[in-house]
């Protein structure tokens, strides 16, 4: 099966061509980040409020079924909505920037649903984490272990980055939602060793103009 790969001088981050996310290796000491068993698609779309005068579900969640690369930008596609997200991924040393495009209406399907943009959320990024990190108290995102660490961030005032935890099972995510906000939403994956997660992430908040991490190495 091919798979879109995004590499840095830190780590690789693997997808398959149906979106799914298959691994986030460190490369300095090989450790994989993320939990291999669960099959998480790397983006979803909700639609929140009735789908339709006929339908009494108050959201439904569209799961990205197709995944493509054209230089540094995702085409991610959709099997149920007629729309197709381009997310350009800004490659640095330390960090991979995803970022919201553009969103076009695929007119070759049927919408999916009325009225996209008026109640629209996108998960940029989702991750399963892996059984070995544990969530960080302080900072949400965040997930540590004793070689390893990964750190999502917001990098657009509109993105926010959350994280649970149920039971043996983690997850980290970045979305936003709005009408026409959407372009330029954007969230960072870091993966570095734990001694050198908050120098990096310090640095993210530089780039971005964003308030500095202090405190909790």
């Amino acid at each position: 099966m091919d798979s879109v790969v995004f590499e840095n001088d830190k780590f690789v981050l693997i997808i398959n061509n149906e979106c799914i996310v298959r691994s986030l290796i460190n490369k300095s000491n090989g450790e994989e980040c993320i939990n291999t068993d669960i099959k998480l698609p790397l983006i979803t779309v909700t639609k929140r409020g009735l789908i339709d005068k006929e339908s009494n579900f108050n959201h439904i969640t569209f799961a990205a079924s197709k995944l493509s690369k054209t230089g540094n930008f995702l085409i991610v596609e959709f099997d149920m909505i007629s729309i197709q997200i381009i997310i350009e991924a800004e490659i640095y040393t330390d960090y991979i920037n995803f970022k919201i495009k553009k969103i076009l209406q695929d007119r070759k399907k049927p919408l999916g649903f009325k009225d996209i943009y008026s109640t629209l959320e996108i998960r940029i990024l989702q991750l399963p984490i892996s059984k070995e990190l544990n969530a960080d108290d302080k900072f949400k995102g965040c997930f540590k272990g004793r070689k390893t660490s990964i750190f999502m961030l917001s990098t657009s005032p509109r993105t926010v980055v959350n994280s649970e935890c149920m039971g043996k099972l983690k997850f980290v995510y970045a979305y936003c939602y709005g009408q026409m906000d959407i372009y330029g939403c954007s969230a960072a994956i870091v993966v570095a060793n734990t001694e050198n997660l908050l120098s990096i992430t310090n640095k993210i908040q530089r780039d971005f103009s964003l308030s500095i991490i202090s405190g909790g190495g």
